[in-house]
């Protein structure tokens, strides 16, 4: 079907997309909702299925001389079926980027982690600095 933006979305397709977009732009954005709509919905084999099929993405992704973050704009708890203030994991993937000893990529397991609690602007600014585009403020 295509990248949907749904739980039947192909990953692939996103994944191709991305490698194409990267031939021109320094930075890809990609977006993967379908595991919000499946919690929304309190579907656990649908978000289950997501998160497999975004674990594909990481790993196709991956094979790339690329730096890539993965995380959420939100939580989405089964159990609320609404968004939630809870914090999302993060995480940094390539040449340079820090290495800390979390094995799991879950809310609790990163909390451990060397990048601790971000903000929005914190994250924005370390994903710059990863990409040698930062700009270091204060002395």
């Amino acid at each position: 079907p295509g990248a949907t933006g749904r739980i039947d979305t192909d990953i692939e397709a996103k994944a191709k997309a991305a490698r194409q977009a990267l031939e021109e732009f320094d930075f890809v954005f990609v977006h993967v909702k379908g595991a919000d709509n499946a919690s929304h919905d309190g579907n656990l084999e649908g978000k289950l299925l997501m998160i497999e099929k975004i674990d594909r993405l990481v790993q196709i992704l991956c094979q790339e001389a690329i730096y890539l973050i993965v995380t959420a704009d939100h939580s989405t708890p089964l159990s609320l079926k609404r968004h939630s203030s809870d914090p999302v994991p993060v995480l940094f993937y390539g040449k340079g980027a820090r290495r800390d000893k979390v094995k799991f990529f879950d809310e609790i397991s990163t909390a451990c982690g060397c990048l601790g609690h971000l903000t929005g602007v914190e994250l924005n600014r370390a994903i710059m600095d990863l990409m040698g585009c930062g700009h270091m403020v204060g002395s």
